[in-house]
């Protein structure tokens, strides 16, 4: 409750703030639809819009069916925004009233010298930051390469993950095993298509998995590349996890990404991608 309340207290602040210094500037804006008041957002996602619609978000919420909040995360996040339209989207509690149990995270903060930020903030950030790797060329270093054939459909896939794979954070139990349960949940509520689920159910429940096999083991031993292989890490899908990882450390703690990390990773997927691991995968097959 208190992480809740520190949380509302600080937009509360900087809305105060703004409106003392800027002036209620497109205060007679009319918010009469959800999908209006996202246009709204993108076109202009300043703090006194984000306060007006704090206070009507629930009450435009309540026309949408389970269908048409999936339809509206879409509609919110599918195509390219700013950082401060993927900030707003939190401040202004859309995100939230579109996935509820992102309020568990309000404010949450997590015990550990490598975690930064509130989990709430962390999961915001990631969403920022796979923008950015997908406008910025040269964004992850090295690493970048690999988002150069990446589709329109595989961008909105690392978008759902970075919403999603510390969802589950707060409770007793594995957080991405939990974390791919609530995928399951709201993309079955959403109708979204089986393949968008799937892939990431899947990357929710493996967004650990990479750091460990990149940064404290042997990318070149066949007992790494076993593991890999044996939790379905090859083809697109070790791409996509790959490049979430560095997504995800970039929102974790920005000073934990390096320039050396970004070559582990390149070194992991090329040594995954090699003739000799292929050939061993096939072998495993057998």
């Amino acid at each position: 409750f208190i992480q809740s309340e520190l949380e509302r207290a600080s937009f509360y602040a900087v809305w105060a703030v703004a409106f003392v210094t800027l002036g209620a500037r497109r205060t007679q804006v009319q918010l009469k639809s959800f999908a209006g008041m996202l246009g709204e957002l993108r076109a202009d996602p300043h703090t006194h819009l984000q306060y007006r619609i704090r206070l009507k978000v629930d009450e435009l919420a309540k026309e949408l069916s389970l269908e048409d909040r999936g339809r509206a995360l879409q509609k919110a996040l599918y195509a390219d925004g700013t950082d401060a339209y993927y900030l707003s989207l939190y401040r202004s509690r859309v995100l939230e009233v579109l996935i509820p149990d992102l309020k568990r995270l309000r404010g949450l903060v997590q015990h550990d010298h490598y975690h930064r930020f509130t989990a709430d903030a962390h999961l915001v950030l990631a969403l920022r930051e796979v923008q950015r790797c997908k406008t910025q060329k040269r964004g992850l270093g090295v690493l970048s390469v690999l988002t150069k054939d990446l589709t329109a459909q595989e961008w909105w896939t690392l978008k759902l993950t970075a919403l999603f794979h510390d969802l589950a954070k707060g409770g007793k139990a594995d957080h991405s095993t939990e974390g791919a349960k609530f995928v399951e949940k709201y993309f079955a509520e959403w109708n979204y298509p089986p393949g968008v689920s799937e892939d990431v159910r899947w990357l929710v429940e493996n967004h650990l998995l990479i750091s460990t096999a990149a940064f404290r083991q042997n990318p070149q031993a066949q007992s790494t590349w076993k593991r890999l292989f044996d939790r379905g890490v090859h083809g697109r899908r070790m791409t996509l996890l790959i490049l979430f990882t560095a997504i995800d450390i970039r929102a974790t703690n920005p000073e934990a990404w390096t320039d050396w990390k970004a070559k582990l990773l390149l070194d992991l997927f090329e040594n995954l991608s090699s003739p000799q691991a292929r050939s061993f995968q096939k072998h495993l097959k057998y």
